[in-house]
């Protein structure tokens, strides 16, 4: 049974609230890899979870200083047609984040 990563990724926010963590980029022979471990703001959450997306395009990442909240906008964009391109990522609220990937799962550290 496949795990729907937009239905994960929208349990994952309703369980706590979290912030970014640690953020690794991987250049990896089929394409940018991009990874987001968050961490809770308050104890008893559960295990820290990482957002990993595949084949990342147009990354542009802004790192503040301090802890940002992890409030990701995550859109299927898969009836638009882009070859390749599944989703667009952004945050609009602090926009330290925005790209588009063909793939991404929620997983546990």
């Amino acid at each position: 049974m496949t795990i729907d990563p937009l239905a994960a990724y929208d349990a994952l926010l309703a369980r706590a609230a979290w912030v970014i963590g640690r953020v690794e980029i991987d250049n990896a022979a089929d394409g940018l890899r991009l990874s987001i471990q968050a961490r809770a703001t308050a104890p008893g959450a559960g295990e820290a979870p990482v957002l990993h997306f595949t084949g990342v395009t147009g990354l542009e990442f802004h790192q503040e200083a301090g802890d940002l909240p992890l409030g990701l906008q995550i859109v299927d964009m898969a009836a638009d047609g882009w070859e390749d391109l599944r989703w667009r990522v952004t945050d609009p609220e602090y926009g330290i984040a925005s790209f588009w990937c063909a793939g991404f799962t929620v997983g546990e550290h």
